[in-house]
């Protein structure tokens, strides 16, 4: 309700202001910017906590379940038979103990009729990509288990992609057109909706109001247009409370996730 309430009045000073107005005060122009967010591309490593937490129930269901009849699924001396030996043993060893699983083994030794080819083994990709380690701030690839924010670097300092609202234009319309205006039009984003997530208001009297618009970016990257904009970076949360303002970062923390 507040978020609509804030839109309302954002839109009504926007482009419904009367030329006539008697009102002394004068109204401040509202600045739509767009909070672009490039979610997560792998799966978040569990805390200590929680990987204790999985790894117990992990043993408790194997320690109740009945024991698989591999005898039905697979031909005995079959290359796929050895294999199941092979991870179910490891399994055992994960969920118990090195003490545990050694019997499987001990099966697989004994039988030697089956042929000894193995499969190919399937080398799961790094986490850690080359950008990761180069520090490279402007790849959409790096931090792949965080969330990762559009920050662009203007005559004002670091700030997310804002531009000044235009008249007879809906707020998030306006955002995503200053989006492309300052970061190019390479990008495939996606407005969340048309109710602002967040305000910012500068602390001196008759400043721009700044309400912020999330979307998400699917594809393509940003490409700075080099007169308002010279740099660009995505960031994380933390990343982005040590390149902005205090104040700016009090207004769009609480926008960002943690993780």
């Amino acid at each position: 309700i507040t978020q609509r309430s804030v839109a309302s009045s954002a839109s009504a000073q926007a482009s419904v202001v009367s030329p006539d107005s008697t009102s002394s005060t004068p109204v401040s122009p509202i600045i739509a910017s767009v909070l672009l967010n490039r979610s997560p591309i792998l799966t978040t490593l569990p805390t200590p906590f929680e990987q204790a937490y999985h790894d117990y129930q992990a043993r408790i269901a194997r320690a109740i379940s009945n024991p698989f009849p591999r005898e039905f699924y697979f031909k005995k001396g079959a290359i796929a038979e050895r294999q199941f030996f092979i991870e179910e043993s490891q399994r055992e060893k994960e969920a118990f103990g090195d003490d545990f699983g050694e019997s499987l083994l001990k099966d697989l030794e004994e039988d030697k009729t089956g042929s000894m080819s193995q499969t190919e083994d399937v080398v799961a990709l790094p986490r850690e990509q080359g950008s990761d380690r180069t520090g490279d701030v402007k790849n959409l690839n790096r931090k792949g288990d965080r969330n990762l924010y559009l920050l662009v670097n203007g005559t004002d300092g670091w700030r997310l992609p804002q531009g000044p609202a235009k008249q007879g234009v809906a707020l998030h319309t306006a955002a995503l057109e200053e989006l492309h205006s300052e970061c190019g039009p390479d990008m495939d984003t996606w407005v969340v909706g048309r109710y602002p997530i967040g305000v910012h208001q500068p602390p001196k009297p008759g400043s721009s109001t700044t309400l912020f618009f999330k979307a998400h970016i699917f594809a393509g990257q940003a490409k700075p247009n080099g007169t308002s904009i010279k740099n660009f970076a995505w960031l994380t949360t933390e990343e982005i409370k040590e390149k902005v303002v205090p104040e700016y970062w009090a207004s769009i923390s609480e926008m960002l996730s943690s993780r």
